[in-house]
């Protein structure tokens, strides 16, 4: 998936920075994948889900941040976690 993806981004956009970053985004992918995967699991989410946080965090996991919704990787807000049946406590 990640190579294919790379493959992808190099296609859409030659910008040296933009590929460099989304090359930086995908080895931190690998480096948390078995992590990720664990969570992902464990709530019987698909894995497919491991993608998002290139997007919506580019795999930093910080906290919620003042005039921010979402927080950790993949940034989700509580309506999002509800509808993917994810206890939101906090």
């Amino acid at each position: 998936m990640v190579d294919s993806f790379g493959r992808t981004v190099n296609r859409v956009d030659n910008n040296e920075q933009t590929i460099q970053a989304l090359q930086n985004e995908l080895q931190q992918m690998q480096n948390e994948k078995y992590l990720v995967y664990d969570y992902l699991d464990h709530y019987e989410l698909p894995r497919e889900l491991s993608a998002i946080p290139i997007i919506e965090s580019r795999y930093l996991n910080t906290p919620q941040k003042e005039g921010y919704v979402g927080a950790g990787l993949w940034m989700f807000i509580k309506e999002t976690a509800h509808n993917w049946g994810l206890v939101v406590n906090q």
